[in-house]
């Protein structure tokens, strides 16, 4: 899996950040994330979106695990020299990247013969 993280990394605002972790973070990483996002998977997913889903919660992870053990939840993400501020006050899933989530959503979308309309309110 992580090859194919890599590659799905090649093209992204994260691609230092990514690169520059060792093997075993980016491996832990990816357990770690693929066990968040399975755990929100309907039966039937999307796999293409989980993958997907599965990468970015990596990255999120590896960005700040360390707050999230502390007792905080990041309340923003930074992608290259982008940075989106949301709040997770009443979210369903605290501690999921809201680009996975993204992901999530079209995956059990996708598994249940729906679409997914994305608004910001």
């Amino acid at each position: 899996m992580t090859l194919a993280a890599d590659q799905y990394f090649a093209d992204h605002l994260d691609n230092n950040f990514w690169s520059g972790l060792t093997p075993e973070t980016k491996a832990a990483a990816l357990s770690m994330a693929e066990s968040d996002i399975t755990a929100i998977l309907v039966d039937g997913f999307s796999v293409v979106f989980a993958e997907k889903a599965i990468y970015e919660q990596a990255v999120y992870l590896a960005r700040n695990y360390e707050n999230q053990t502390g007792g905080k939840i990041t309340t923003s993400e930074t992608l290259g020299p982008m940075s989106e501020s949301f709040t997770l006050i009443g979210a369903d899933h605290p501690g999921i990247s809201h680009r996975a989530m993204l992901f999530v959503k079209k995956a059990n979308a996708s598994s249940l013969g729906g679409s997914v309309i994305i608004s910001r309110g």
